[in-house]
């Protein structure tokens, strides 16, 4: 009689298997044919994965074009609203970074509000510095020119106006040099004079001229002015340089007026 064939399965055992693979370390854990049986289906299944599944690779590891982009990477990196505007060099630069780096579009947004947040911050920090600057500034100009602070603040200030150039002030303003004592002592002094008609017409004479008698007067004027006299009897003054000009080119042009 021809043998019987049953469909029982023998014991699971390794040595069983061919003896060319029963020694691999990826089959030791197996308990049971059922669970050798549904380790080759799952295997099976991963291998004919749909080739929209897979991920495919250059020959040296790294992502293809269509990686990137099934990871997120968009064709045009659009970019989202700023707290302050982005100069567009700064924005082509920018993509063309993001795009080397393969940036997905929501890195790139991170990346750009992050951007954004140091520049509001470092605008803010500029802005409290050139403020406290400032502020220190006028401070040691007013202690510098004392009382006189306002009148030759404002006849510095008149300046610009009479050579009509109004733009200057801006300028020097943006220099710091409007809270520079020698230079507002300088452009008030042109101011004051202007202001006491002793800016002559270069058609009469050069530049700036007194008479005898201007010059005696502005003598004593400035013999009883306290914050003159400060500045001119004080070496350390910042305006002592200036204050011993003026009044040794009065003294000049009283003596050249006497023929002394």
């Amino acid at each position: 009689m021809p043998d019987t064939v049953t469909n029982e399965m023998p014991p699971f055992k390794l040595d069983l298997l061919p003896e060319d693979i029963r020694g691999e370390p990826m089959l030791k854990d197996f308990k049971d044919w059922g669970a050798l049986a549904k380790s080759y289906v799952h295997a099976g299944k991963m291998v004919g994965l749909h080739e929209s599944q897979v991920l495919r690779l250059n020959k040296d590891g790294t992502p293809t074009p269509e990686v990137w982009a099934r990871l997120g990477k968009p064709e045009k990196y659009d970019f989202p609203q700023t707290k302050m505007p982005i100069d567009d060099g700064v924005k082509a630069e920018m993509a063309d970074f993001a795009n080397k780096q393969n940036f997905t579009k929501a890195q790139f947004e991170e990346w750009v509000h992050l951007a954004d947040d140091k520049r509001v911050a470092l605008t803010a920090q500029a802005e409290a510095n050139s403020k406290t600057q400032r502020e220190a500034g006028e401070k040691a100009l007013k202690e510098a020119l004392g009382e006189g602070y306002e009148q030759t603040l404002n006849f510095a200030k008149d300046v610009p106006e009479l050579f009509e150039k109004p733009a200057l002030w801006d300028k020097l303003d943006k220099a710091g040099l409007t809270r520079d004592p020698e230079v507002i002592n300088f452009l008030g002094e042109i101011g004051r004079m202007a202001g006491e008609d002793h800016l002559v017409d270069g058609s009469s004479r050069a530049g700036f001229a007194f008479s005898p008698a201007e010059a005696r007067s502005e003598i004593n004027t400035l013999k009883g002015d306290k914050n003159f006299m400060s500045a001119y009897t004080d070496s350390r003054h910042p305006g002592h340089k200036d204050a011993v000009a003026r009044l040794n080119k009065l003294y000049q042009a009283e003596r050249a007026a006497s023929g002394t």
